[in-house]
């Protein structure tokens, strides 16, 4: 019994289709041979008029737009699309065999058009590398009217590895990418197999921009009859193409052996790479080491000199006490005597010492991280000149001394800054910011900072996938974003501009969903998305700070939420890239923020300090909200200041 066999353009066909930068699949069960070392590499449509031709199959490009290429295959007069690759989108037929008599019963359309989310996953596997991986899921539409159905498909694509394709007597390094995909759909009882599940694995070479081998493995339901192994046969690219060529060397030939010898040489120097990391690691140990020992010193050095500082606090309050009473029994002496002008000037000179010696006590204690010796200065001085600052200084230390006990975790922060656009206008404060920013989360508040200026798409996806790799729930983790944004008024969706973006080309663009997809992601407990870009506010919608009560647990009840949170510097509109003296006014009001905090401050309080600043220096109102979508669970995030 057979499932729908496909006429005209089936689904292993286009999922499998080429086009100038195609993720490979892996046969389930098999790992990579040891293969040569390549490059990450970038999408790349092949050019309009290309004509590719398999033993199976071929096809002719007619026309590419960012990611989607259109394409008609050879001999076949209908015209179809896909999308990064893998994206399946347009129309086709299925053929349904009756599971009854084994005859063609009746013939079905179908049709397919992925939404936003499918295709930024498609986009996000670009550029390949080995051990990249994305999952989406898409539905496709088939038969007409009321009979009509939907079919429902989950697509795994994961770069497994490199391999040499031989063909013709030449060798061609690819990449190997597998795609496993299913499909179940229990209504259709009347066909041989309501169940699609099978694995494909393509061998793609990045100079060509071809998949120069395909091979299929049915784990449910029954082959197609054609399409399940083809290799490649020909290519033709049009006149004077210099972005393509493919290009083989034969097998123990002198440039074979050098190939060879280039992939040793890669070993090498990843060997040693490896070593000089390790070296590295220890190296950042031992000042690690270094610099705790430096802590613990000063902070004895402090003890002690806390301790002196409170016994020279003491001897003086003594010596007050002495000299006060010498003072009162005089003054009362000359009350007697009838002296009554000495007597004002005895009770002008006690009140000026009362000053002097509360002056000195506040000194002595003001800048204390002791709760208990600025306790002890209200309880001298419940109405004392500076008895209000010395209230608000105990609430202060009340709160550290609470957030003390409480681990916070891990700080991670990834700081991006762009000034220098490749193909966009230049911006002068961005960099800068980011700079001032990285510092102030280092050296302040104990941050691991990652600091990227002038990145390009690659690299900001790089850094991305790095957390997702690394970071736990023991982490927090904080993205600041400095440089161009965008907003697609049509489809009401706002993007970050990499260094290497072009303008209306979305293929170096980074939109929000991507953004949202890769907080969703994270294991870190505690995420804050901090955007000063221009229409940067799409990242978050209908922004509600609120208030928030901090007396009893709130820092530990915090602390232990799930947060995904964003500050932006703007709505629906561009923002100033100048106007806050040596930092953007978003940026100074961000970095001012952090300098006053003397403690604990959560990002709701943050927002509140700093909203004002910028909408008084800059036409722009900032938001703050969770972040839709990306596993926010009522926490917030927040910043332990450490020095």
């Amino acid at each position: 019994m057979r499932i729908p066999r496909p006429i005209e353009i089936a689904v292993p066909v286009v999922c499998a289709f080429l086009l100038g930068a195609v993720a490979m699949l892996y046969p389930l069960g098999l790992s990579a041979a040891e293969g040569p070392t390549l490059r990450p590499a970038e999408y790349k449509p092949l050019p309009v008029g290309t004509v590719v031709k398999y033993d199976q199959w071929g096809f002719h490009v007619k026309s590419t737009d960012g990611f989607e290429i259109a394409f008609r295959e050879l001999n076949v007069s209908k015209w179809s699309k896909i999308y990064a690759i893998f994206g399946r989108q347009g129309s086709g037929k299925y053929t349904f065999v009756s599971a009854a008599t084994g005859s063609e019963s009746q013939t079905m359309s179908w049709n397919t058009n992925l939404g936003e989310k499918e295709k930024t996953a498609l986009e996000s596997l670009w550029p390949l590398r080995v051990g990249k991986k994305v999952e989406l899921k898409f539905e496709e539409n088939f038969g007409e009217g009321s009979s009509g159905r939907q079919r429902f498909w989950d697509l795994s694509l994961e770069v497994v590895g490199t391999e040499y394709v031989e063909l013709n007597g030449l060798r061609y390094p690819t990449y190997v990418v597998r795609i496993r995909t299913f499909s179940q759909d229990p209504g259709l009882e009347y066909v041989t197999s309501p169940i699609h599940e099978y694995i494909e694995t393509h061998w793609y070479n990045p100079d060509s921009g071809l998949v120069l081998k395909f091979s299929r493995n049915w784990l449910q339901g029954s082959a197609w009859e054609s399409g399940d192994d083809y290799k490649l046969v020909k290519v033709n690219y049009p006149k004077g193409t210099t972005t393509h060529a493919l290009k083989g060397t034969r097998a123990g030939g002198a440039s074979d052996k050098a190939l060879l010898a280039e992939v040793e040489l890669q070993k090498r120097k990843a060997q040693e790479a490896l070593k000089a990391k390790a070296a590295s690691e220890k190296a950042r140990l031992a000042e690690v080491a270094k610099l705790k020992q430096e802590a613990e010193k000063a902070i004895k050095a402090r003890e002690a000199e806390m301790a002196r500082l409170k016994q020279e606090a003491e001897k003086a309050e003594k010596a007050r006490q002495v000299e006060m009473r010498g003072l009162k029994k005089e003054a009362e002496e000359a009350r007697k005597a009838g002296g009554g002008k000495t007597d004002k000037v005895r009770a002008a000179e006690m009140a000026r010492l009362e000053k002097e010696v509360e002056q000195r006590h506040w000194d002595s204690v003001k800048d204390s991280p002791e709760l208990a010796a600025v306790e002890d200065y209200l309880k001298g001085y419940p109405k004392g000149r500076y008895a209000a600052e010395a209230k608000a200084r105990v609430a202060v230390l009340q709160r550290l001394a609470s957030a003390n006990k409480i681990d916070f975790g891990n700080y991670h922060a990834l700081v991006i800054g762009i000034n220098n656009y490749k193909h966009l206008p230049k911006l002068q404060m961005a960099a800068k910011d980011a700079k001032a920013v990285a510092k102030v989360l280092k050296e302040d508040y104990g941050f691991k900072v990652t600091l990227l200026t002038d990145p390009d798409h690659g690299e900001i996806m790089d850094a991305f996938d790095e957390f997702l790799e690394t970071l736990t729930d023991k982490d927090n983790l904080l993205i600041y974003y400095a440089g161009h944004g965008w907003l697609n008024e049509e489809v009401d969706r706002g993007y970050w501009l990499p260094a290497n973006a072009k303008p209306k080309r979305r293929r170096h663009w980074i939109s929000n969903a991507t953004i949202t997809d890769t907080l969703k992601g994270l294991s870190a407990k505690h995420v804050m998305v901090v955007a000063d870009s221009c229409y940067s506010g799409t990242l978050v919608r209908a922004a509600d700070v609120g208030t928030r009560k901090r007396g009893g647990n709130y820092w530990k009840e915090m602390s232990e939420k799930w947060a995904r949170v964003a500050i932006t510097s703007g709505g629906l509109e561009p923002v100033a890239d100048k106007g806050g003296g040596e930092n953007s006014p978003f940026a100074k009001a961000f970095i001012d923020t952090l300098n006053d905090n003397g403690s604990v401050m959560d990002g709701t309080t943050m927002f509140s300090k700093m909203r004002r600043p910028v909408m008084v220096a800059a036409q722009q109102t900032p938001q703050y909200s969770d972040v839709r979508g990306a596993g926010h669970d009522g926490g917030d995030f927040i910043f332990v200041r450490k020095k």
